[in-house]
C-alpha cells in the first residue's frame, strides 16, 4: 500500500487549519454577539432596561451591522425615556431616534422599524410642544414616518391605527378620514375597533363606510365587506339597508351558511317588523343546528329582547310541528314566558310536558312561578316532587328546605337537610351546622350537639360551632362541657365579647 508524500500531509494540515481559523474568525462575533443579544432581550422583558441596553451594546460591537440589534437597542432607549423629566425624556428620545435611523440603514425595508421612528418621532413632537408651547413651528414630524412604514406593511392593521390617532392628535382630519377608509377597505371588520376610538365621529363614520364599499367595488373582501356594512346600518337601525347587505353577504358563502346566519337574518328581519320572515329564517337555522336546544334558546332570547310576545307563540307552534320536541325545548320556552311573567302560558306549557312524561326540572319551574305567585302550598307540592323524580340535585333540596323552614316546618325541614347530607358529594360543615339550628328549634339539643362536633371535625377553627355547642349544653343543663366549648370558642376568637361574657357568667353559677 502506497503512503503519501509527507509533503502533501503538511499542506493538507495546513489548509484544515487556515479553514477553521477562518471559520472561528468569521462565527465566533455572531455567536457571542448572539449571546449577549438574547441576555439583553430577557433583561428587557423582565424590566431591567440599564442592564438590557448594556447588553444590546456588547452585542452591536460584536455585529455592528446588525439592524436587529439596533432597532431593539433603540426601544429600551425609548422606553427608558417615558417616565422621565421631559428634558430628560428629550435626550432619551433623541438617543432612540439616532439608533432607529442606524437599524434603517442596515435595513431599508423593516417596517417595525419605520414604526418605531414613527412612534419615536411622535414623541419628540410632544415633548417639543410642552419644552415650547408658544412655538408655532414644531422641527418634528412623525407623518412620513407612518406613511413609510405602512408602505412597507399596508396589511398590518396595527400600523393604520396609530397613525388614525396621531392624524386626529394633530387635527388632521382630511388625512385621518383617508386613513381610516383605506382601513376599512383592507380590513373590513375594523369598524368594531374604530368606533371604541376617541376620534369616532359621524365623519369618520362616513369614512369606513366608503372604505366599505371600495372593497365591494373593487372586488376585494366583498362578503366580509358586506356583513360589516350590515353591522353598522343595524347599529343605526336601518334594518332594510341592514338586510339588504347580509343577504348579500350570504350570496358568497351560498354552500356554507350556517344556523348562526340564519338566526342572524332572522333577528334583523324581526327588527325590521317583518316577522313571517324571521320565522322563516329561524326554522331554517333550527333545522341546522346541532343540538336544537341551543338554537332555540338564543332564538328564543331575541323575542324576548324585542317583546314580541304573539310572534314568539307562533314560532313556537310550528317548532312543535316541524321537530321532534324535547322536554328542554318546552322548558326554554316556558322560561321565556316566566321572564315576560306571563305565567298562566309558562303554566300550561310546563303541565302539558308533566302530562307526557314527568321531568324534575318542569316541576321546578311550576315551583318557581308558585313562588313568584305567593302561593306557598304550590311550591312545596312541586318543589317536593322535582326532588323526587332528581334526589341529588342540591338546587331543588335547597329550594325544599328553604321553604320549609320559612314555613316552620322545622321537623321536615330537618329530614330535608339530611337528605342533603346523604346526597351530597363532599361533606359540608355548612350542612351540618344548618341542620343542629333546626334541631335546636325542634329542642333536640342532643341532636343539635352531634352536628356541631361533626362540623368542627371538618372545619375544626370556626369559634362559632364551639360556642353554639356550649349554649346546646347549657339547655341540656350540663354546665361542665359548656364551659369547656365556650373555652375553646374563646381561644378561637378571643375578641369576641360575647362569648367572653357568657363564660364569666356560666363561671359564677357553677362555682
Amino acid at each position: 500500500m502506497r503512503h503519501a508524500h509527507p509533503g502533501f500531509r503538511y499542506m493538507t494540515c495546513a489548509m484544515v487549519l487556515v479553514v477553521s481559523t477562518a471559520a472561528v474568525y468569521t462565527l465566533y462575533p455572531r455567536f457571542v454577539s448572539q449571546i449577549f443579544y438574547l441576555k439583553a432581550g430577557k433583561f428587557q422583558r423582565a424590566g431591567y432596561l440599564g442592564l438590557a441596553v448594556n447588553n444590546y451594546n456588547k452585542a452591536a460591537d460584536y455585529q455592528p451591522r446588525d439592524a436587529n440589534i439596533w432597532q431593539k437597542l433603540a426601544e429600551a432607549r425609548l422606553n427608558m425615556g417615558e417616565k422621565k423629566p421631559l428634558q430628560e425624556a428629550l435626550v432619551y428620545t433623541l438617543k432612540a431616534k439616532d439608533l432607529y435611523l442606524r437599524a434603517a440603514r442596515y435595513n431599508p425595508l423593516d417596517a417595525k422599524t419605520a414604526y418605531g421612528l414613527a412612534r419615536t418621532e411622535s414623541r419628540l413632537e410632544e415633548i417639543h410642544q410642552r419644552l415650547n408651547p408658544l412655538e408655532k413651528n414644531n422641527p418634528y414630524d412623525a407623518l412620513p414616518y407612518f406613511e413609510r412604514a405602512i408602505r412597507l406593511r399596508p396589511s398590518r392593521l396595527t400600523l393604520h391605527y396609530e397613525m388614525a390617532r396621531y392624524l386626529f392628535r394633530h387635527g388632521k382630519d382630511k388625512a385621518l378620514f383617508q386613513i381610516v377608509r383605506s382601513t376599512a377597505r383592507i380590513y373590513p371588520e375594523a369598524y368594531t375597533f374604530l368606533k371604541k376610538e376617541p376620534f369616532w365621529s359621524p365623519s369618520v363614520k362616513d369614512a369606513v363606510k366608503q372604505g366599505l364599499m371600495d372593497a365591494i367595488k373593487q372586488g376585494m373582501l366583498i362578503q366580509r365587506a358586506h356583513g360589516a356594512m350590515s353591522v353598522m346600518l343595524a347599529d343605526d337601525e336601518e334594518w332594510g339597508p341592514a338586510i339588504e347587505h347580509y343577504q348579500k353577504a350570504l350570496e358568497f358563502n351560498e354552500d356554507n351558511i350556517s344556523e348562526k346566519n340564519y338566526i342572524t337574518l332572522g333577528r334583523l328581519y324581526l327588527q325590521n317588523n317583518q316577522p313571517e320572515e324571521a320565522k322563516i329564517s329561524f326554522i331554517k337555522g333550527l333545522y341546522l343546528s346541532t343540538p336544537i336546544e341551543n338554537a332555540f334558546e338564543n332564538i328564543s332570547r331575541i323575542y324576548k329582547d324585542g317583546n314580541r310576545i304573539d310572534d314568539y307563540d307562533l314560532f313556537y307552534r310550528e317548532v312543535n310541528e316541524r321537530f321532534v320536541s324535547s322536554p328542554k325545548l318546552h322548558i326554554i320556552s316556558a322560561r321565556y314566558h316566566i321572564d315576560l311573567k306571563q305565567y298562566i302560558s309558562a303554566k300550561r306549557i310546563l303541565m302539558d310536558l308533566n302530562r307526557e312524561s314527568p321531568t324534575a326540572e318542569a316541576y321546578y319551574w311550576l315551583a318557581r312561578i308558585a313562588e313568584r305567585e305567593k302561593d306557598p302550598d304550590q311550591t312545596e307540592v312541586n318543589i317536593q316532587k322535582a326532588t323526587v323524580l332528581e334526589p341529588s340535585n342540591m338546587n331543588y333540596r335547597r329550594m325544599f328546605y328553604g321553604l320549609l323552614n320559612q314555613l316552620g316546618k322545622y321537623k321536615t325541614a330537618e329530614r330535608e337537610v339530611g337528605l342533603m347530607i346523604q346526597y351530597s358529594g363532599t361533606p359540608s360543615p355548612r350542612l351540618f351546622d344548618e341542620r343542629a339550628k333546626l334541631r335546636v328549634k325542634c329542642q333536640d339539643y342532643t341532636g343539635a350537639v352531634e352536628d356541631w362536633n361533626a362540623a368542627i371535625r371538618l372545619d375544626p377553627k370556626q369559634a362559632a360551632y364551639h360556642a353554639n355547642i356550649a349554649e346546646a349544653y347549657v339547655k341540656l343543663g350540663d354546665l361542665s362541657p359548656a364551659l369547656e366549648y365556650y373555652r375553646e370558642a374563646i381561644n378561637l376568637n378571643p375578641g369576641n365579647k360575647d362569648y367572653a361574657g357568657k363564660y364569666k357568667k356560666l363561671k359564677g353559677k357553677s362555682s
